[in-house]
């Protein structure tokens, strides 16, 4: 199964290729000769668009952030990526900032804070989580594990 991407207003929408095959049997009745014929079908499908699970046991944490503080998690939300990891450049930092029509500074500053109200996890430089306590991309299983290997580097 192969994937291509096509941008259409500035979305990003994933086709898979998908492939059927219909086989067709038909009798001939004066003779009885079985014949056997077999059809390929190709045709692209939509795959689920992209998104971000919300866990509403932790929601609360979202409570001690400002709108600003807001406005650019919810930026950082659109460029996660599986198991909830976000590369942030200089680069990505100032394309957040013109979206939000700021500076890149309020943008350093914003997640500074957002990492102090535990909303997203610094782990190296450049190199950010979303808290998994409270959004989630990716599979259950490996979240799950995440979420384990935080709490206990958090508590110990």
């Amino acid at each position: 199964m192969s994937l291509f991407l096509k941008l259409t207003y500035g979305e990003i929408i994933m086709k898979k290729n998908l492939t059927s095959l219909e086989e067709h049997t038909t009798i001939d009745k004066a003779t009885g000769e079985i014949t056997t014929q077999k059809i390929i079908k190709k045709f692209k499908a939509d795959t689920e668009p992209n998104y971000i699970r919300l866990y509403l046991s932790d929601i609360s944490l979202l409570n001690k952030i400002t709108k600003t503080e807001n406005k650019v998690l919810l930026e950082l939300i659109k460029i996660t990526k599986y198991l909830n990891e976000i590369d942030i450049t200089l680069t990505i930092k100032k394309r957040i900032a013109k979206n939000l029509n700021s500076t890149v500074g309020m943008v350093t500053k914003s997640l500074s804070l957002l990492n102090k109200a535990e909303i997203v996890i610094r782990v190296d430089s450049g190199c950010y989580l979303l808290n998994p306590f409270i959004f989630g991309k990716g599979d259950w299983g490996q979240l799950k594990i995440i979420r384990d290997n935080y709490l206990e580097e958090k508590y110990h």
